[in-house]
């Protein structure tokens, strides 16, 4: 274990350093962390993120200091939509509260908007991640959104956030397009079949019209 995970050491002393070619020792310890950090219904098995970034579908970026595995995260590619995912961003339970979720979050969407060539990254958050995410410059989509639970037939409510490559600090998107990602994330990356009732009620909750609106999250003035 490192001397900073011990306490024996200052995190942001220390030169963090990122690496996408993990041994199998460094894979073992960001599986660790990722199985740490989500719970089961959440988390996919690594073996499937690493088929995805094998085949070039997604990047797989693991946080390093003092030489050791202190975080990871996973991007994902959408195939041809407007939009890439960040699927997991995870930091080892000891050395959270120290400014490397930040810094770690900062570097993901600084990869997405250099390497991907996908305007927007995508992410979905319970209250307390969102309130990082949002500080960080991703906005919340005024949308009543679930994330199907892996592994069963339920959800969990999550917002929906978005940062754009661009800044273009729109304050809405069209409700097609909305309904566009969320189909995209629901059938691809859930693989939820169209008769799933968590598909349907979604659906449901996005039909109507108007444009949907993005705003800053946590909304000005709210309570820390």
């Amino acid at each position: 274990m490192c001397a900073s995970a011990r306490g024996g050491g200052d995190v942001l002393g220390a030169l963090p350093a990122f690496e996408r070619n993990p041994s199998a020792a460094e894979w073992q310890a960001a599986t660790e962390i990722f199985e740490a950090a989500f719970p089961a219904w959440e988390r996919e098995p690594i073996e499937d993120i690493q088929i995805r970034v094998a085949a070039g579908h997604g990047v797989v970026e693991l946080l390093k200091v003092e030489e050791c595995v202190a975080g990871l995260f996973v991007l994902d590619r959408t195939g041809g939509e407007p939009f890439s995912l960040l699927s997991y961003l995870a930091i080892h339970e000891d050395l959270r509260n120290r400014g490397l979720g930040e810094l770690f979050c900062r570097r993901a969407m600084a990869v997405h908007d250099t390497e991907f060539g996908t305007a927007m990254l995508l992410l979905e958050a319970e209250e307390r991640q969102a309130r990082l995410y949002g500080r960080l410059g991703f906005r919340r989509l005024a949308v009543d959104y679930e994330v199907p639970m892996l592994g069963s037939d339920g959800a969990v409510p999550m917002s929906l956030m978005v940062h754009e490559k661009d800044n273009a600090g729109r304050r809405s998107f069209d409700r097609a397009t909305v309904r566009g990602m969320i189909h995209h994330l629901l059938c691809d990356a859930y693989e939820l079949a169209a008769d799933d009732p968590r598909r349907v009620r979604q659906m449901e909750r996005l039909a109507g019209a108007g444009d949907i609106a993005v705003t800053a999250w946590p909304p000005p003035g709210a309570p820390d």
